[in-house]
């Protein structure tokens, strides 16, 4: 299963799978990807909230914890 990205008006690369996106970067391991449409965009900006530019990714943990990666 490919990783849905999309690219903003800067020009700046974004993914709609923020776990997906982890789950590579902790296995050190190239993401298999393709552009989203602008629909499956609007449809789920509303996770995209970013204090720091995109630079880390917080997630919450099974647990309930926060788990933040940069």
């Amino acid at each position: 299963m490919k990783t849905k990205i999309w690219k903003d008006g800067a020009g700046k690369l974004w993914t709609l799978d923020h776990r997906r996106l982890l789950a590579f970067k902790l296995a050190r391991k190239c993401m298999p990807y393709q552009m989203a449409s602008k629909d499956e965009v609007d449809n789920q900006v509303w996770k995209m909230s970013t204090k720091n530019g995109g630079t880390s990714i917080r997630l919450k943990m099974e647990d309930g914890q926060p788990m933040t990666v940069e």
